[in-house]
């Protein structure tokens, strides 16, 4: 089993994302703070990283400093949307009722 989570985190960003499979933490980060990952896999979305131009390969900031925080996290929001084969259509987010899970 597979979970994605992206908590928007907007009364304290940074957005977080983590990866978890069959109950365990496999890689995670700060959206705009990707220099520090972690989990078993930390480093298991460098290459998406760095081909997306976020990260060096050195896994230091490739963004240019000025950059707006929300071009800046688009970024990264769009290799994992990639990565995973996420969607989310605009019209399903804002007008329908989206399903949620909780598991005990």
């Amino acid at each position: 089993m597979e979970a994605i989570h992206l908590d928007p985190a907007p009364d304290h960003p940074p957005a977080m994302f983590s990866y978890a499979r069959d109950g365990a933490d496999v890689c995670g980060f700060g959206i705009g703070e990707e220099v520090w990952r972690w989990g078993d896999q930390p480093n298991l979305l460098l290459p998406e990283l760095i081909a997306a131009g976020v990260l060096y390969p050195d896994g230091e900031y490739a963004r240019p400093e000025d950059e707006p925080h929300r071009d800046r996290d688009r970024h990264t929001l769009s290799l994992i949307e990639a990565r995973f084969g996420l969607l989310l259509p605009r019209d399903d987010v804002e007008k329908q009722r989206l399903p949620a899970f909780i598991i005990d």
